[in-house]
């Protein structure tokens, strides 16, 4: 836990010294923010902004609260995280998730514990949102502004990930998209996916129809 009674900077009092261990940069001067992301395709599901260096396994809670509410529409919850050892001994604080590090080998099966590599796919998620997202500085005021900041870097992101998922698979991977989401919604949403559905198909068809009338001289 960081000093309460610290100040790093005058106009940032929210501002805390966090030591990384690392020979190159030993300690960062700013705010903790928690990233959690989908097991396969590398999804952003939550992006929380905590204050006052809190340890990491206190804040697996909340992280675990907002990347539900995030997922509630798809009717899924998280029941199994792979994190690193900063998040040992709080299994206790999370019944209903099981919590896999490499701490507890001799608990772990041997799917989890291939499973268990993956994890290592959250620290290039890391360094885009710090580089291409700007998370590495933020201009917005205060503790508020920090958690804002943390949120629209984490959708950038997956807005960046959806456009590259729909150059590489094209326009229907949006409509199986919405299939898969549409099994929390209830009928009346999805009523209204199918009527988007069925303008945007009626705009693709006058496009091609229009593309292939003549050109007037």
């Amino acid at each position: 836990m960081d000093d309460p009674c610290s100040a790093y900077a005058w106009h940032a009092p929210e501002v805390s010294c966090i030591s990384k261990g690392k020979a190159r940069r030993p300690y960062e001067f700013g705010v903790k923010v928690g990233i959690a992301s989908t097991f396969t395709g590398n999804l952003i599901v939550g992006a929380r902004a905590f204050h006052r260096n809190p340890y990491d396994g206190h804040t697996l809670g909340s992280q675990l609260e907002q990347a539900g509410i995030l997922m509630q529409d798809c009717a899924v919850q998280p029941d199994k995280v792979f994190v690193d050892l900063g998040y040992r001994g709080v299994d206790a604080e999370n019944p209903g998730v099981r919590i896999i590090h490499r701490g507890k080998p001799k608990r772990l099966t041997e799917q989890e514990r291939r499973q268990l590599k993956r994890r290592q796919a959250i620290e290039p998620i890391i360094g885009h949102l710090k580089i291409d997202h700007r998370m590495e500085r933020c201009h917005l005021k205060g503790e508020q502004g920090d958690r804002l900041h943390a949120v629209l870097c984490a959708a950038g992101y997956n807005i960046k990930w959806l456009l590259r998922m729909i150059a590489k698979k094209g326009v229907p991977f949006l409509w199986r998209l919405f299939l898969r989401l549409q099994k929390g919604l209830d009928t009346g949403r999805f009523q209204l996916f199918l009527a988007a559905r069925r303008l945007s198909d009626r705009i693709n068809h006058r496009r091609s129809s229009t593309q292939g009338m003549p050109l007037a001289a």
